[in-house]
């Protein structure tokens, strides 16, 4: 080896140990290369390259001809070290990198609330009230006024319908009040009612009979007025009053005989003068009448007879009878709206 290979040698091998620490590759002895980590900077990595330079020169003395050095893989230095620049800020980026976020399950759309069913509206309309007493009759010395029977009846019935979640129930009219028939209907309508129910206790027709048991009065029409919210108000009053009949024939009425209605199953049904818009006679009832013209099915219960002394004792004469007739108008409307 002559001597100024032998220098040479030394210059490369004096540039990889002058280089541990730098962030550099060196080409070295037949294109070997040495990769060291970056601990020091500036000055040994200066030194290095002049090492390198020197080294470099060498060669370049000794390759006459050659434009500059090659590394194996056909490479100038200056382009493999530009090469290796890059690779060195890639990882050096990598590694500075902030860790990707962990990926976050996509948020499920909420899920909707099953819908509910809507609710069945009950407007009960305890009958009279205020300065209208209803019927009225005195036994052991005080006078019994069918207001009074039928608005307690309206409060335990209402209680016992509002124990099913599909039912609502208004009343119309508070303890001491008589709003016209025009006024309860408009109430109905302004609950969105579904149904009303009268709540009376009877009187005789005439003066020599002594008429006892229930009966409930429904409309005479077919009429359909065009807000109508039954499809048939008719037919619906109808089922509905039969099936409350049925109930209070439980607690031991009797069908009546007034006006008849043991022969109709216990409807009556009364024409009043005019017409609806159909040309179909009116109903003799303002409630039935007002209720028709709007469209709402309705039935009037009349429960029993307060002239007659033995309704009065066995139905009438106690806060826990009047509750067993509640019972039975219940019965009455959920056996109807179960069927419907």
């Amino acid at each position: 080896m002559c001597k100024s290979d032998y220098l040479k040698k030394i210059g490369h091998r004096a540039a990889l140990i002058m280089a541990v620490g730098a962030s550099v590759i060196l080409t070295a002895c037949g294109g070997k290369q040495a990769q060291v980590s970056v601990s020091g900077q500036g000055t040994t990595a200066n030194m290095a390259q002049e090492v390198a330079g020197t080294a470099n020169r060498g060669d370049n003395a000794n390759q006459q001809g050659t434009p500059g050095a090659v590394d194996s893989a056909g490479k100038s230095t200056s382009e493999a070290a530009d090469s290796q620049d890059r690779d060195n800020a890639q990882v050096n980026a990598e590694s500075t990198a902030e860790p990707a976020s962990e990926s976050v399950p996509a948020e499920q759309p909420a899920t909707e609330a099953p819908t509910q069913p809507a609710k069945t509206v009950i407007c009960l309309d305890p009958g009279h009230g205020g300065e209208s007493q209803g019927t009225h009759y005195v036994y052991d010395d005080v006078e019994i006024e069918e207001k009074n029977l039928n608005y307690y009846i309206a409060l335990r019935l209402k209680k016992y319908l509002e124990q099913y979640d599909n039912i609502e129930v208004v009343i119309d009219r508070g303890e001491n009040e008589d709003p016209n028939f025009e006024t309860r209907i408009a109430f109905a309508k302004e609950n969105n009612a579904d149904y009303i129910v009268s709540l009376h206790n009877n009187s005789k027709s005439r003066d020599d009979i002594e008429p006892s048991g229930c009966m409930a009065i429904t409309t005479c029409s077919h009429y359909q007025a065009e807000s109508a919210v039954n499809d048939d108000v008719y037919g619906a009053s109808r089922q509905l009053a039969l099936s409350i009949l049925s109930q209070l024939k439980n607690t031991g009425l009797t069908i009546t005989t007034d006006w008849n209605a043991n022969k109709t199953n216990g409807i009556l049904q009364r024409v009043g003068a005019g017409a609806y818009p159909d040309g179909s006679e009116c109903d003799y009832y303002g409630l039935i009448r007002n209720a028709t013209y709007a469209g709402i099915p309705s039935v009037i219960i009349e429960h029993a007879f307060l002239s007659n002394e033995r309704d009065y004792r066995k139905f009438l004469s106690s806060n826990t009878k009047l509750d067993v007739l509640a019972k039975a108008d219940a019965a009455g409307i959920m056996n109807y709206l179960g069927t419907r």
